[in-house]
């Protein structure tokens, strides 16, 4: 039987929640995609994250997928 992983990011906790929610009703496994520089996380500095994001789409960033039981994955989108 094939196991289920739910895998999210979240700048605000809003995914978190709810990827936390589907992996609880489906049983599978949560990991949550950390970025190599941290987002500020302080929601009134929402347009100056908006812009990073912006900036992030137009070149390859590189992402950390580091869950607990210490397995590591870079990957670059």
């Amino acid at each position: 039987m094939a196991k289920n992983l739910v895998l999210y990011f979240s700048v605000y906790g809003t995914a978190k929640k709810t990827a936390e929610e589907i992996a609880r009703q489906t049983g599978a496994d949560l990991v949550e995609i950390e970025p190599v520089t941290p987002y500020d996380s302080d929601r009134s500095h929402y347009n100056a994250l908006a812009r990073l994001a912006k900036k992030e789409h137009s070149r390859k960033r590189g992402i950390l997928v580091a869950p607990e039981d210490g397995f590591a994955c870079s990957a670059q989108v």
